[in-house]
């Protein structure tokens, strides 16, 4: 299993398993009426986990007409369960998963460090609550704007991953990002250098490594330089 941060439509979807409600309850079936509901072999199951239990539902066919599913409880008790309550599990899984790889609101961020091996320099983030007036610049000249900065650090929050790797990377990180709010470090991203189609990155949010676009991540490198003396 991997596990990925959740988007709004997982608290969504957690509403509606918690608890979780049948349109119509059908009682303890025999065995030929299982094996006719699609209950015997069941195609798939969903598995309900908290703190303290663990309790799996198997899911069998859909109704004829209305699309609902007969599922079968722990307790023995088979049960008709609206088509909607999964449709989001089972036709659009990818909806749920948050694949941000900075994951920090822009608004609560009001500094930024950015290191490249033995370089680096700090970044203000200015009227972080106001996306029409929000700009970057150097703490010594917190007025002035710092165009490429601002325009990086664009391209930094649009980050997405693709997918979490197992694979370990390799060497130092080429960029590594450490946003702050007032008071508290709100997390770190690190990136490696691409190979032939992808690049390596972690992230506070994350469990495990994961890949990026290679061009995402050549977009951030080749400006890394400049970004490093500007202003300055």
């Amino acid at each position: 299993p991997r596990t990925y941060p959740g988007t709004d439509k997982v608290k969504e979807l957690f509403d509606s398993l918690a608890p979780l409600e049948a349109a119509r309850a059908l009682g303890k079936l025999g065995g030929d009426k299982l094996a006719a509901l699609g209950l015997k072999k069941p195609s798939a199951t969903l598995t309900l986990r908290s703190d303290t239990e663990e309790q799996v539902v198997q899911i069998g066919d859909a109704a004829y007409g209305s699309g609902d599913l007969y599922v079968l409880a722990p307790n023995g008790e088979v049960y008709l369960l609206a088509s909607t309550t999964l449709s989001t599990i089972r036709y659009g899984a990818t909806a749920l998963l948050d694949k941000e790889a900075v994951g920090v609101a822009r608004e609560r961020v009001s500094r930024v460090t950015v290191a490249a091996g033995a370089q680096g320099r700090e970044l203000v983030q200015r009227h972080a609550a106001e996306a029409d007036k929000r700009f970057v610049a150097d703490p010594a000249e917190p007025d002035t704007k710092l165009e490429l900065a601002s325009n990086w650090l664009d391209r930094f929050w649009r980050l997405r991953v693709i997918d979490l790797s197992d694979a370990t990377p390799a060497g130092d990180p080429a960029l590594e990002i450490e946003l702050f709010g007032e008071q508290e470090s709100l997390g770190v991203v690190k990136l490696w250098p691409p190979d032939e189609r992808v690049a390596l990155a972690t992230s506070t949010r994350f469990r495990q490594p994961f890949t990026v676009a290679k061009a995402s991540a050549e977009t951030l490198l080749k400006d890394l330089e400049p970004l490093l003396k500007e202003g300055r």
